[in-house]
């Protein structure tokens, strides 16, 4: 699950595929050989932001919450520079890292430790939304028998902008 947040604005987004696992890291390295053999790892020194790419089922009261965290964000970076950034906390899958951890832990849940001085734990980021969330109507159905629901179906992208730290 994620849970996005943006000031007063907070949307859950549960309904995703099953076993989908929508953080991903961007390919940050490649390796190659040079004339004499030897194998060379060529790529970025830094740690690699964490990328999401989120397909899931909302209900319409859901999509609208949604569409307005991104459009307050965006009138945040375009009116005032700050207070644009979505706070993502992702349940969806664990981070490991060396201990101390560097970024915040997802509340109610737990640091585990793991052997040779790592942890692994649900993290808290501060990310962007890539552009505005895409959405398609799936058909209406009779969630209790007798009022259609109508669902949709959002593909989100959101960027890792910063650590929310520990």
């Amino acid at each position: 699950m994620l849970v996005l947040t943006l000031d007063a604005l907070s949307v859950q987004l549960d309904r995703m595929p099953a076993g989908d696992r929508p953080r991903q890291l961007p390919q940050i390295g490649e390796l190659s050989y040079n004339d004499g053999g030897t194998p060379v790892i060529n790529g970025q020194t830094y740690e690699a932001k964490h990328i999401w790419v989120v397909t899931c089922y909302m209900s319409r009261p859901n999509r609208r919450l949604l569409s307005a965290l991104y459009e307050k964000a965006e009138f945040n970076r375009r009116t005032t520079g700050a207070d644009y950034q979505i706070t993502i906390d992702d349940t969806t899958e664990e981070i490991q890292e060396p201990t101390p951890r560097t970024r915040g832990i997802v509340t109610g849940t737990d640091e585990i430790s793991v052997a040779g001085g790592m942890v692994s734990y649900f993290a808290r980021f501060k990310g962007v939304m890539k552009s505005r969330p895409q959405f398609a109507e799936l058909q209406g159905f009779y969630s209790d028998g007798v009022t259609k629901d109508i669902w949709d179906l959002a593909t989100i992208q959101l960027f890792e902008s910063d650590k929310l730290l520990a």
